[in-house]
């Protein structure tokens, strides 16, 4: 009997000490995506970006089309008769090379995207974070939370407008 007793007592205290550590935090929210997309820093990293992704995407299109001219002359000689079974062999396994040449290749591009992006956009995404963090402490929220992923928002909660006055994009 001591035992369930002193279970109820704790269980009690433990609601109790919950309900006063809910009650001292105060969530805010902001909407990242917004601020992100009216970032003057965020347009030029996304225009520097494009601007890669055309380049690279330059490189492999003249790369493929190396790649289609080879096969097809390739393939004229072979119909015609043109290339004796050794010939044969070793056009087959220049066009495998070049084939995952290409490959690696298009991997290469997609990581050298990547990087580029992380190296533009990570000292960006830094300083709204950062700002998010100042907004947050002078307004005395405890959590701050993306506003995408709120059901019900209290005006009062969004930090939205003082993120982006911090950061001189109103």
């Amino acid at each position: 009997m001591r035992k369930h007793m002193l279970f109820g007592y704790m269980l009690v205290a433990f609601v109790l000490l919950g309900a006063v550590n809910v009650d001292a935090q105060k969530l805010g929210y902001v909407n990242p995506e917004e601020i992100l997309a009216e970032m003057p820093a965020v347009k030029q990293a996304n225009s520097r970006l494009e601007a890669l992704g055309e380049q690279l995407q330059k490189q492999y299109t003249a790369e493929a089309q190396k790649f289609q001219a080879a096969y097809q002359s390739g393939l004229e000689k072979a119909q015609k008769g043109e290339l004796s079974p050794l010939q044969q062999q070793e056009l087959e396994a220049k066009l495998q090379k070049m084939q995952s040449d290409l490959v690696a290749l298009e991997r290469k591009i997609q990581q050298d995207l990547l990087k580029k992006e992380n190296e533009l956009l990570n000292p960006i995404l830094e300083q709204v974070n950062s700002a998010i963090q100042q907004v947050a402490k002078e307004k005395g929220f405890t959590n701050v939370v993306n506003s995408q992923f709120l059901i019900v928002k209290d005006p009062s909660g969004d930090i939205t407008a003082g993120v982006k006055k911090k950061l001189n994009i109103q």
